[in-house]
């Protein structure tokens, strides 16, 4: 059983459903309404097709998790999640941990533990105070 769970949710996988991911969001993005309609639509179809894909090799929980580790990945204004976020997709391999609940319940203790959204407020605090000194 432990083969067939590491097989399923190891670190390498975590990275390719995350690059999917990334593309996917890239390529949706990418639409301006002025470019070439049918080049943007291939590149569509074929990043749509890839998350399809994974989606039957993964259950939607964990895609789902992982969507939401992206977005925490690259925010802007707490690198403290951000930094958090990247080492949760490479040192969580339990199928727990990539559940919603198992995810949620994670990020509830690292706030609990590493006050990450009081280290968010400092930095905020801090850059106002250099601002307003200059």
């Amino acid at each position: 059983m432990y083969t067939a769970l590491k097989a399923k949710y190891d670190t390498k996988s975590n990275i390719d459903t995350m690059a999917k991911i990334i593309d996917y969001d890239r390529v949706r993005s990418s639409f301006t309404g002025c470019g070439d309609l049918t080049y943007w639509a291939d590149a569509l179809w074929n990043s749509y097709s890839d998350l399809v894909e994974m989606c039957d090799k993964y259950d939607p929980e964990f895609v789902s998790v992982m969507e939401l580790l992206l977005v925490m990945k690259i925010q802007k204004s707490s690198s403290a999640w951000s930094k958090w976020a990247a080492n949760y997709t490479m040192l969580k391999s339990a199928p727990a941990d990539f559940t919603m609940r198992g995810f949620l319940d994670n990020m509830s203790e690292a706030e609990k533990v590493e006050n990450l959204s009081t280290a968010c407020k400092m930095i905020k605090r801090n850059k106002l105070k250099l601002t307003l000194a200059r």
